[in-house]
């Protein structure tokens, strides 16, 4: 084996990185699905929104679920506990 060949194992990628997030739900209009969202100390506005199942009953204060992937974020959906 090369030492070349061991590059691509120690050189970072510059390859998007898919991430999970939790949000805090600030504002949240059901019919256009604008929003005001807070991920941990930045609020973020009008975030895409991937699932819309369930996203007309989003309220403020809802905890949901933000996808990352490089520079884009979207809000997955709510948070449900079972009961």
């Amino acid at each position: 084996m090369r030492s070349d060949d061991l590059v691509p194992l120690v050189v970072p990628s510059s390859a998007p990185v898919l991430g999970y997030r939790k949000g805090v739900v600030i504002a949240w209009d059901g019919v256009t699905f604008a929003n005001t969202v807070q991920v941990g100390s930045t609020v973020l506005t009008n975030l895409p929104v991937l699932n819309l199942a369930d996203s007309a009953d989003i309220v403020p204060g809802d905890s949901v679920g933000i996808l990352t992937f490089g520079s884009s974020w979207a809000v997955l959906g709510r948070f449900t506990v079972p009961t």
